[in-house]
C-alpha cells in the first residue's frame, strides 16, 4: 500500500514539472512570434532599453547644465559693478517731436548799449529777458569781452514772472552762438518728466534748457521749482540727452535754494532732471 502511494506522488510531481516547462516554452515561442527575437536578442533589448534610459537622463542633465551656463553668462554680461549713472530708460516708443518756437536773437548793438550803460566794478552785469526762446550770436558776446561783467537772462512765464534765470559769469569765453533760455514747463519739460515718472520711482523735477550740448563753461541756473516732498539735501542732478536716450550725473551742481529758486551749476544744456535721491527703477 505504501509503495502504491509513493508511486502516485512521484507521478503527480512529474506531471506538474512537465506542465511548467510546457508553459515556459509556450511563452517564449509566443514572444518570438510576436517580436521575431530570440532569448539572446531579448537580453540585448533589455541592455539597449537600459542604455536609452541612461541616455535620456544624460540629456536632461546636459540641458540643465546648458541652461545654468547660459544664465550665468547672461548675468555676467548685464552686470555693471560701479555704473557712473543708472541706464537711461529704454524708449519703447519714438521720442515725442520737439515743439519748438522760433528763436529770438539778441541785437549786437543793443548788447553794446547795455554794456555802456551798465555800472562798472565788481558785481557788474547786464540782463535780458524774454518769454520766447532766446540766444546771442557769437558777435553779440564781443561787447562783453573787456567789460568785466557777467551776463544774465530771465525766461519769463505768461504772467511776466521769472521761471528760469541763466547766468554766464565769463561771457568773454563764449566763442559761438548760445541759447540762454530755459523752462520748467511746456512740451519739452513735461515730456521728460512724464518719461522719467514712467520708468523710475523717484520724485523728479525737470528744467529744460534750450541750449543743446555744452555751454563751453560752467553756467549758473536758477529755477522756480516746487520742491515739496523732496529732500533738498539729497537731490541728484542728471543731464538727459533726449535724442540719444542717454544721461549722466552732474557731479558738482553745488545746489542751494534762495528766495524760492533752486540754484545749481551745469556745463551742458538740454533736459536737467533733478531727482529726490539716486534714480531707482520702478
Amino acid at each position: 500500500m505504501k509503495k502504491i502511494f509513493t508511486f502516485v506522488m512521484v507521478l503527480v510531481l512529474m506531471l506538474a514539472l512537465g506542465t511548467a516547462a510546457l508553459a515556459s516554452t509556450t511563452r517564449d515561442r509566443a514572444y518570438e512570434r510576436a517580436t521575431g527575437n530570440s532569448d539572446s536578442n531579448r537580453d540585448r533589448d533589455d541592455d539597449d532599453n537600459n542604455r536609452v534610459v541612461v541616455g535620456t537622463q544624460h540629456n536632461v542633465q546636459q540641458i540643465i547644465r546648458q541652461w545654468t551656463e547660459a544664465a550665468n553668462s547672461a548675468g555676467t554680461a548685464t552686470t555693471t559693478t560701479t555704473p557712473a549713472a543708472p541706464a537711461a530708460p529704454a524708449a519703447t516708443t519714438p521720442a515725442a517731436p520737439q515743439q519748438e518756437t522760433p528763436i529770438t536773437w539778441a541785437d549786437a548793438d543793443e548788447i553794446t548799449g547795455m554794456v555802456s550803460e551798465a555800472r562798472t566794478g565788481n558785481g557788474a552785469f547786464i540782463q535780458t529777458s524774454s518769454s520766447a526762446r532766446y540766444g546771442l550770436r557769437a558777435a553779440s558776446w564781443r561787447p562783453l569781452d573787456g567789460a568785466n561783467m557777467r551776463f544774465e537772462h530771465d525766461s519769463t512765464n505768461a504772467n511776466g514772472g521769472t521761471d528760469v534765470r541763466l547766468v554766464v559769469d565769463r561771457p568773454q569765453q563764449v566763442t559761438g552762438d548760445l541759447l540762454v533760455s530755459g523752462w520748467i514747463s511746456g512740451a519739452n519739460a513735461d515730456w521728460v518728466r512724464a518719461h522719467f515718472d514712467r520708468f523710475f520711482s523717484n520724485t523728479v523735477r525737470v528744467v529744460h534748457l534750450d541750449q543743446t550740448g555744452e555751454f563751453g563753461q560752467t553756467v549758473r541756473v536758477a529755477a522756480r521749482l516746487n520742491l515739496e516732498g523732496m529732500n533738498v539735501d539729497n537731490l541728484v542732478f542728471y543731464s538727459f540727452n533726449r535724442e540719444a536716450n542717454t544721461m549722466r550725473i552732474i557731479t558738482e551742481p553745488n545746489h542751494r535754494v534762495i528766495d524760492g529758486f533752486l540754484w545749481f551749476y551745469t556745463d551742458v544744456g538740454g533736459a536737467i532732471v533733478i531727482s529726490n535721491g539716486t534714480l531707482v527703477r520702478s
